[in-house]
Formats: C-alpha cells, sequence, structure tokens
C-alpha cells in the first residue's frame, strides 16, 4: 500500500524515513547526485513530494507504490530530451524508475543542469519586467563612465604632469570635445553643445580661457568672447579621445563581443527612431536651482560623420525616456530615481543615503533640499544622536508611488512608440550586461576596480550604482561625486 497522502511528512528527512528502505536508498542516491552537481540547492516538501529548487523549482521526488519519480517540472525538458529518455517510462514531464532500475548519474546531471539553464531564463524574463529601463541604462552608463574616468586618471598620474582639477567624461563629450587649438565664440560652443556651458567652472579649472577676441576693434559681448583650451585642455582632448574605444574594448573582451555588438544594434534601433537628430553626447548636467529636471537640448547641428559610441548610445536613449518623464512628473528623474526612491515614511539616517541611492553626500545634499522645498521630505535631529534623520511626508509617498508609475506609463507608451520587440530585445541585452542591481551580484562590478592611487581608490567600494545619473557641477561625475 501507498503511503497515507495526508500524513505526509512536513520535511524531507521524515518524507524519506517514511520510505520503504530499499526505494528510500535510491531516492537518496538521486538527491545526492542533485546535491553534488548544485550544492546551493535547497530542499522541501511542496505539493506532496520532496521538491529541489534553486532560483525556482528544479525537479522534484517520490516514492509511489509501484514506482519512484523523477519531476522535471519542465515538459518542454522532456520533449526536447525524448530521444536521451526513450528507455525510460515517461508520464507527461515525469520520469519513472524502480529501486531496480535507476537512472544513470549522467542523466540526472544533465536534466538538474538544464533546468538550472531554464530557471534562470525565466528570473531573467521577470527581470526585464521588475528593472525600469532607465535603470538598466543608467547603470550601464555609469559603470563605463566610473572605467574611462578611472583610466584617465591612472594615464594623468603616469604622465607626471603636475596635478590638475580632474574632470568626468560629461565634460569633455559635452564641451571640451567641439574646441579647435584656435578657439570659439562662446555662443557658437553654446550652439554645438545644445545647452548652456559651464564656462565659469571650465575656466576655474583651467581647462579654457575665456576672452575677447584680440583682433575685435570694438568692445564685444561676453557671448562672443572667445573660448579657448589651455594647455590642461588640449592634454585632456587628446586623451580623451582614445580612451572610449579603449575602454569598449574592454568591455568587449569582458562581457563578450557578440553581447555588446547585439547591445548597440538594439540602441541603434531605438535611436533611429528618436525625433530631432544630433544630441549631446552624454546627458547634460543638472543644478538644484532648476530642481535637477533635464533641459531639452536646442535645436539640433548636423549629424556625426561616424558611428555613435557605446556610452553616447546608452545616453541618447536614457535621455529620451528622462524628459519623456519629466514631461508627466513633478520630480526631477534623478532625484525620483535615487534619494526619492530609498526613502519612507520611516527615518532614514542621513548618512546612510548616499550608500543606499548610489550618490554622493552632496548630490544626496542638493537632492534633499528641493524634496525639502516641496515639503516632501522632512530633515529632523536623530533622538540621542548628533546626526539627522529623513522621513518622506505623505506628499512624500505619494511622489515616491507616482515615480514608478510614470516609469511603468513611459515604458508602455515607448512598447507603442518604438515597437514591443525593439523594447524587450533592448531590455534583455541590459539585463544580460546588469544582472542585479546590488553591485556584489553584478558582471558591472569588475567595471568599478580602481586603479591603485586614483582617488576612488581610496574610497569605500559602492553597493549599487545609481539608478539615474546625477550629473552636477565640480567636474560632471555621473554619482555626484
Amino acid at each position: 500500500m501507498g503511503r497515507d497522502r495526508e500524513k505526509l511528512a512536513a520535511t524531507v528527512e521524515e518524507y524519506l524515513a517514511d520510505t520503504p528502505a530499499r526505494e528510500r536508498q535510491a531516492l537518496e542516491r538521486v538527491r545526492e547526485i542533485v546535491l553534488d552537481t548544485l550544492p546551493e540547492v535547497f530542499e522541501r516538501i511542496a505539493y506532496r513530494i520532496v521538491v529541489l529548487a534553486h532560483h525556482g523549482d528544479l525537479v522534484g521526488l517520490a516514492s509511489q507504490p509501484r514506482h519512484l519519480s523523477l519531476y522535471t517540472m519542465s515538459p518542454g525538458l522532456v520533449k526536447s530530451m525524448a530521444e536521451r529518455l526513450e528507455p525510460y517510462k515517461v508520464s507527461g514531464a515525469t520520469i519513472h524508475f524502480t529501486a531496480d532500475d535507476p537512472l544513470p548519474a549522467d542523466l540526472i546531471e544533465e536534466i538538474v543542469r538544464k533546468r538550472l539553464e531554464e530557471n534562470l531564463a525565466r528570473r531573467s524574463r521577470l527581470e526585464l519586467v521588475s528593472i525600469p529601463l532607465p535603470t538598466l541604462l543608467s547603470q550601464s552608463l555609469v559603470a563605463f563612465t566610473i572605467e574611462l574616468d578611472n583610466e584617465w586618471e591612472r594615464q594623468l598620474l603616469e604622465s607626471k604632469r603636475p596635478r590638475i582639477f580632474l574632470l568626468s567624461l560629461a565634460m569633455w563629450a559635452n564641451y571640451l570635445r567641439f574646441l579647435p587649438p584656435e578657439g570659439l565664440a562662446a555662443n557658437e560652443l553654446e550652439s554645438l553643445a545644445q545647452h548652456k556651458v559651464d564656462l565659469n567652472g571650465l575656466t576655474r579649472w583651467r581647462y579654457v580661457t575665456v576672452a575677447p577676441d584680440p583682433a575685435a576693434t570694438s568692445k564685444v559681448p561676453r557671448k562672443d568672447w572667445i573660448v579657448r583650451p589651455t594647455d590642461n585642455g588640449r592634454f585632456a582632448q587628446e586623451m580623451w579621445g582614445t580612451l572610449p574605444d579603449l575602454i569598449e574594448s574592454r568591455w568587449r573582451d569582458r562581457y563578450g563581443a557578440a553581447k555588446l555588438e547585439t547591445l548597440e544594434r538594439r540602441l541603434e534601433a531605438v535611436i533611429g527612431q528618436i525625433d530631432g537628430g544630433r544630441t549631446p553626447l552624454y546627458l547634460p548636467d543638472v543644478t538644484s536651482r532648476n530642481e535637477m529636471f533635464t533641459e531639452p537640448p536646442a535645436p539640433p547641428g548636423p549629424a556625426p560623420d561616424s558611428p555613435l559610441p557605446l556610452y553616447a548610445r546608452l545616453s541618447r536613449v536614457l535621455l529620451e525616456f528622462t524628459l519623456d518623464f519629466e514631461k508627466e512628473s513633478d520630480v526631477a528623474l534623478p532625484i525620483a530615481a535615487n534619494t526619492l526612491r530609498v526613502l519612507g515614511a520611516d527615518p532614514t539616517p542621513m548618512r546612510e543615503i548616499p550608500a543606499l541611492a548610489g550618490v554622493s553626500k552632496e548630490g544626496t545634499v542638493q537632492a534633499l533640499t528641493v524634496l525639502q522645498r516641496h515639503d516632501l521630505a522632512e530633515v529632523e535631529p536623530i533622538p540621542g544622536d548628533r546626526g539627522k534623520q529623513v522621513r518622506l511626508t505623505v506628499d512624500g509617498e505619494r511622489a515616491r508611488a507616482a515615480y514608478h508609475q510614470v516609469v511603468d506609463r513611459v515604458e508602455e507608451s515607448w512598447q507603442s512608440r518604438f515597437g514591443d520587440k525593439a523594447l524587450t530585445d533592448l531590455k534583455e541585452s541590459l539585463i544580460s550586461l546588469v544582472v542585479d542591481v546590488e553591485l556584489a551580484s553584478s558582471p558591472l562590478a569588475e567595471a568599478l576596480q580602481p586603479p591603485p592611487g586614483t582617488w576612488r581608490s581610496t574610497r569605500p567600494a559602492p553597493r549599487v550604482l545609481p539608478h539615474h545619473p546625477m550629473v552636477i557641477g565640480r567636474g560632471g561625475w555621473p554619482d555626484a561625486s
């Protein structure tokens, strides 16, 4: 007689203990093969059988009156292995065997490994839904930028040049790359950049000079003054011009050339449908004065002669999403996706927010200033502590919920605008690169390893990357550093 299923054991050990000796040994053998193949497997009783799981249920084991059963839980897998399983009795997705005629170890291993592949593929499809498109674009872009910035600093240290104020990729991509040695009028530079240029910063950091044209015969307005690269500026231009190709080459070696080529092709499929022609190669910087909203680029100039580099393709698609989001949102995406996202009604110590959001202390302070201005967040002393804590107001909680809702709405509208397949394919490529928003589980973590002697090598390693770049003054770093 079979076991009374209404009195099924609560644990795997109880289940096996209640199985006749020969059948128990046969099940334990299969169980050991599974555990040897995947030591991370978790066991439990479910569906009245023994279930072994990793990234979802893998296989099940059961003892029945006339046979033992290995539940593959995958009709598709059984169909694909029909020839291999021909010698065995199969019913649906279940393989039957006996203690006298056990399943070969290599067959069990093959089934378990293929089931894991199916689970991981399913998890990726679920993550395509759960990780927003702007987060995937942002974390890929930020990781690329940080690796390039680190390499720029490493080469700068190696050059033995006097120490200069360090800038990020955005400052070259959006401004310095346009300057010829003889310079340009400020208004011409701004036209090429398609937004306001931080000439005061670039002058203060000694990358450019700004002065009237010596050939001018009368007083000219500042917008017509000539912006020229300094010696530092020309040196930076020369170095930065080669770095995007170098980092792309590293990424092809590290993540796979086919994966990168597919991602670039899928980004281009979206870019090709965006109206507006040429736009900045990098996201424009944002300020708290404008509440960190992104200014739409000015009317475009001529299209580039050569294909866009990877970082520019990521930035171009992200810029379009950001502008669409901010048409519907009362909170700018750099604030909503980072600072607002990690806060709640319960207080969060202010000192913990930068690590939770992946942005600097300075960026956090600017974001909180905006949130407080609109009564979305309250900053108060921590009782019995010298620090401060932050909590969202009722309106702040609504704003945080609205962030997720607007992201979802924009993604839905993009499915119609660009095509469901184009968007799904793009997210699939990005998730294969990002994998997880926690850096401990993300392949992007390797891109963030700072060379010795660089400023990031003196800082704690980040736990997360920003869910949207926060490009502010003082160098244009993507994490507001």
